[in-house]
């Protein structure tokens, strides 16, 4: 068949037609609401916008994601959230790596309050990125880390 089923365990199923067209199914064979459908299509954007290195537009979408996922139901939520969960990483990481690379260039050129700032945003991104993310965020950002005054590096591992 030309289609990928894939069951989940929080009852719903999501099928998976070739690339451009997803339908999801209750268990009783019932579509779901159009809010999924529209968090499905915004998630397929998100990935093509952070492809072209756009991240203004994939942010834009992950907002609105937010705000549509506000109004499915527990199941929905439940079969949803982990595409949406990585999507909030890919755009982290997409937004931290430039940050990282500014940092060191205010370091290199010592303006050091510019560094503090930028370090600042990293820290905030990093505390919501998965750890595969942080292991490498810190092996970047630990050589600098002592620049910062930090009485505890080691809250980036």
């Amino acid at each position: 068949m030309p289609w990928e089923h894939s069951e989940s365990k929080h009852d719903i199923e999501i099928l998976q037609l070739p690339p451009e067209k997803h339908i999801v199914l209750l268990p009783s064979g019932q579509e779901v609401f159009e809010e999924v459908k529209t968090i499905l299509f915004l998630l397929k954007e998100s990935k093509s916008s952070l492809n072209n290195r756009d991240l203004i537009r994939a942010k834009s979408n992950y907002e609105k994601i937010g705000k549509i996922y506000n109004f499915l139901s527990p199941n929905e939520k439940k079969a949803i959230y982990p595409r949406i969960f990585v999507l909030s990483a890919e755009i982290d990481k997409e937004e931290v790596v430039p940050l990282i690379r500014e940092c060191m260039e205010a370091l290199r050129i010592r303006h050091k309050d510019t560094a503090t700032r930028i370090y600042q945003k990293i820290q905030q991104i990093y505390s919501r990125m998965p750890q595969k993310y942080k292991k490498k965020i810190y092996e970047k950002m630990q050589p600098y880390v002592y620049l910062f005054n930090m009485n505890n590096s080691k809250q980036y591992r």
